[in-house]
């Protein structure tokens, strides 16, 4: 009996501890976090990650091994092949080499540059173009999920049409492509068969059907596209989505069709768009309305203060996978408030909204929160998500900061409270809340999790950026 009754305690206790994530973290680096910004994994392969930084206008460039040892760090200094200084676009792996993006502008005329850094930090001489635009100086780009091709898309800062040029390994163009569009492009994606999506948003005089276009190059560059949108209810926020049984997915908020964009509507509920296989004939459509129980008891709890609807301030963040075809919406309630030239950023309300396979949601749930931090500091807020297998897991601080109007010239990065919190969501909605546990060494509150940081190198494995006083590091969370 006493070994029966110690197996189900065994048994009960699995799930709950399967649930937490595993940290393993690398060494300190002996360096101020509050006077870099920009922080971020740039790239992983199985012999390490990059990650760069930006202090002072000058990004540097770092190499960690596999347990986030810093090997070395460079200033990126990037030339066009004429030796003139151009600006930084961003670093990208391709075939297991790192390549430094940079972009220059002369004469009406945008330029794109690359310039492949060795694992020993060297700079290779060779500078190559990658293309050059007359729409604009805006820069795009996106990598299959094998590393194989390059997409790249040149356009304007607003709006108007765009180059499109999809590159091998090599950063050889397979093809280059006008597209004759008048929205602004919010997210390009590229698939492993070569094909490239590009979403656009039209504007607030486009028409309610036509709020959003989806634009898909073939691998040889051929062109369609379909118009996003309902004659009753106008998309407002969209993202895309790559799901794990190789689905295309447009899905975001919607308002009534009569709303006026530029009087901030508050969101109605949600559209769903899936292309099976990435094909656009015959896609999965589904727009779905909130559900009004919800929405009536989130918002009976959590009051505004001016009486306004609190929902206007909903942004929405990553779709992530439900399932093998269905997408969960993250939003999160968001805005700024300036009192006595003090500029506060809220990251409040989480929002989540699962969609089946065929669009229709399959729970509404929130996680109420706090998380008030100076304006600069925003780049600490302000949760991550990710999906392992049918759960959802949400990892974020609750905090609020100690700095005033007196004080704010010298504002700590370090909050006044800083409780990691883990939650996860289960397929049908119910939550599981609880403390996040570093490790036995880190879990003081002077070293805390910077969550947007998190960079994904395989499904349950995760490079994570710790931050404490007077120092960082990088680890990585596996589930």
């Amino acid at each position: 009996m006493r070994y029966f009754l110690l197996l189900v305690c065994l048994l009960q206790g699995l799930p709950t501890r399967a649930q937490q994530p595993v940290f393993t973290w690398g060494p300190a680096v002996n360096h101020e976090a509050r006077e870099l910004e920009q922080m971020q994994v740039v790239a992983a392969n199985s012999t390490g990650f990059y990650a760069s930084y930006v202090q002072d206008h000058q990004v540097t460039l770092q190499r960690y091994d596999q347990n986030a040892q810093l090997l070395w760090a460079i200033a990126v200094l990037p030339r066009t092949p004429q030796g003139q200084t151009s600006r930084f676009l961003g670093a990208v792996l391709l075939h297991n080499k790192l390549y430094v993006l940079s972009t220059f502008s002369s004469g009406g005329r945008t330029r794109v540059f690359a310039q492949h850094i060795s694992e020993t930090g060297n700079y290779n001489p060779q500078i190559l173009v990658l293309g050059s635009s007359v729409y604009g100086s805006r820069v795009l780009f996106a990598t299959e999920p094998n590393k194989a091709t390059l997409l790249l898309v040149q356009t304007g800062e607003t709006s108007g049409p765009a180059s499109v040029t999809l590159l091998s390994k090599d950063l050889k163009p397979r093809w280059t492509e006008d597209l004759k569009t008048t929205g602004r492009i919010q997210e390009v994606l590229l698939k492993r068969d070569g094909s490239s999506f590009i979403l656009t948003w039209d504007g607030a005089t486009a028409p309610a059907t036509a709020a959003f276009q989806l634009y898909r190059f073939s691998d040889d560059g051929r062109l369609t596209n379909k118009a996003l949108g309902h004659e009753q209810y106008r998309p407002l926020q969209a993202r895309l989505l790559l799901t794990p049984g190789r689905d295309v997915v447009v899905a975001g908020y919607i308002v009534p069709a009569t709303s006026v964009v530029t009087q901030n509507p508050e969101p109605k509920g949600t559209f769903y768009y899936r292309l099976p296989d990435g094909k656009m004939p015959d896609p999965v459509i589904s727009f779905s309305l909130f559900d009004t129980d919800f929405i009536l008891d989130y918002k009976r709890h959590k009051p505004d203060d001016d009486h306004s609807q609190r929902l206007r301030s909903l942004q929405l963040g990553p779709l992530i996978p439900a399932g093998k075809q269905g997408a969960t919406l993250i939003g999160e309630v968001t805005f700024a408030q300036a009192a006595g030239g003090y500029v506060t950023q809220n990251h409040d309300d989480i929002l989540m909204t699962s969609l089946s396979p065929a669009g229709t949601p399959t729970y509404i749930t929130t996680i109420n929160k706090e998380q008030h931090s100076p304006r600069n500091a925003i780049f600490q807020g302000s949760y991550f998500a990710t999906a392992i297998g049918d759960t959802l897991h949400l990892l974020y601080l609750n905090f609020r900061y100690a700095d005033t109007a007196e004080n704010n010239e010298e504002e700590s990065i370090l909050p006044e409270e800083a409780v990691p919190v883990h939650v996860t969501v289960a397929p049908d909605g119910s939550q599981q809340l609880r403390p996040l546990q570093y490790s036995v060494a880190d879990s003081a509150a002077s070293f805390y999790l910077r969550p947007p940081a998190t960079f994904q190198v395989s499904e349950r494995e995760y490079i994570v950026l710790g931050i404490g006083k007077g120092y960082y590091r990088y680890g990585r969370m596996r589930f």
